[in-house]
């Protein structure tokens, strides 16, 4: 993850200090730098996070009970590709 911290910093400053064509581009302050390294640094948690409460929601007791005994199917796949 210091790698991808440290990637990620140096192309967000790269990029911010130089010009664009489209709509102001946000200087590449250290708050700014910050702000964006917080950013990606919570993805870490959210994705871990969503992957175990998808994955086993009743292990860990989250999430509501997901029973597909109530659903029905004709058998034929609407996809055939």
């Amino acid at each position: 993850s210091v790698v991808a911290f440290s990637v990620s910093g140096l192309a967000y400053w790269r990029g911010c200090r130089g010009g664009s064509e489209g709509p102001e581009i946000p200087s590449a302050n250290l708050a700014n730098l910050l702000v964006a390294i917080a950013y990606l640094g919570h993805w870490f948690v959210v994705i871990p996070w969503v992957t175990l409460r998808m994955s086993a929601p009743q292990t860990f007791g989250l999430g509501q009970n997901q029973s597909w005994a109530g659903a029905s199917s004709s058998g034929l796949n609407p996809f055939p590709f």
